[in-house]
């Protein structure tokens, strides 16, 4: 009786908000969708009265039934039930004696697991207490060795590998000058060899240093699109102590390989490579015409021409630079070579 009278109770209170909300819908302070939903929740409300009505009545035929037909039949079934769950629990306690020793196994078991887990706990936290980089000394942290192509991914949540340069503190009284040199002028540099440094912002100065390392392989391309042009790492060790100097400063640099008066030069970037000779494209009329020619000696912008050119022709300053509209006056044979690449 308590379900019928809640669910009356119910049915009382939504009649009400219905009333309400219909008043204020006639008034113009209530939407229709108000309306729809305040007569849904009516509707509800004596769905569910009846509903709760209907289940009186059948709980009230249930007792009966229950009363007069069931109650002695489950008395029996729960007197059998009784005698198999007396025969089930000798039955269990006759199992069980082998699942504690089979548990007690188990047992074993996950404390040796524990155990084993507990020692690689360990090790992780040591390894990350070891994670944390402390410096020997103060300076100004730089990313990186500033060769590798991997010194400018460097940042939070990139993944580090085994003997990867991650930071450095360089020494600022002693530092050196890392550049890149034309492969047409690699043959003229040696260890060893004196060199002027012009810093730039720093013009009152001209610092002097040795050449240290020459790389022996051609520095990577960082982007596909960059020029097929081998370049090679230099360091120069500047001389003495520094004081003004701070790394990343841009620097031009001068080594002294030589020295050769009243040679005929062309820039270092209109000479190419090919089936191990050196070319450049001399204008003739409007045709590129390949030149085969010896080279002498060189620097970082000009390298000298022995032979193959004469001074006051037309040379093609960079041939990978040629326009496309230039291509088809480059010969057929020569349109595999350097001007193909760029197509």
């Amino acid at each position: 009786m308590t379900l019928v009278a809640e669910a009356q109770a119910r049915l009382l209170l939504e009649r009400t908000r219905l009333e309400g909300v219909r008043m204020l819908f006639e008034r113009g302070y209530r939407g229709r969708g108000d309306l729809d939903q305040a007569t849904f929740a009516f509707l509800q409300a004596r769905d569910m009265v009846i509903r709760a009505q209907n289940a009186v009545k059948t709980a009230q035929a249930n007792i009966r039934l229950l009363k007069e037909h069931l109650r002695p039949a489950l008395q029996l079934e729960l007197t059998a039930a009784v005698r198999n769950a007396e025969m089930n629990l000798e039955l269990v306690q006759k199992q069980s004696a082998g699942k504690l020793a089979e548990l007690a196994a188990w047992k074993e078991s996950a404390g040796r697991e524990l155990r084993r887990t507990h020692y690689w706990l360990q090790r992780f936290e040591n390894w990350v207490k070891k994670c944390k980089v402390y410096a020997p000394a103060e300076g100004i942290v730089v990313y990186g060795d500033g060769r590798s192509w991997w010194s400018r991914y460097i940042r939070e949540g990139s993944v580090v590998y085994y003997r990867m340069t991650v930071l450095r503190i360089p020494d600022l009284r002693r530092m050196q000058v890392e550049l890149e040199v034309h492969e047409t002028v690699l043959d003229a540099l040696r260890e060893g060899q004196r060199a002027e440094i012009q810093v730039d912002g720093i013009e009152d100065r001209v610092y002097t240093g040795t050449v240290t390392r020459i790389e022996r392989v051609p520095k990577r391309r960082r982007e596909w699109h960059e020029r097929s042009v081998n370049v090679y790492d230099v360091v120069v060790k500047i001389d003495g102590e520094v004081e003004r100097l701070r790394p990343g400063m841009t620097a031009s640099v001068r080594i002294h390989t030589g020295v050769r008066r009243g040679a005929l030069v062309l820039p270092a970037t209109a000479v190419f490579r090919r089936g191990g000779r050196w070319w450049c494209f001399v204008v003739s009329g409007e045709e590129l015409e390949p030149r085969e020619i010896d080279l002498g000696v060189s620097n970082e912008r000009y390298v000298e021409v022995v032979k193959g050119v004469a001074e006051g022709e037309a040379v093609v300053a960079d041939p990978y630079a040629l326009p496309p509209d230039r291509f088809p006056a480059v010969p057929e044979r020569f349109r595999e070579g350097p001007v193909a690449a760029l197509r």
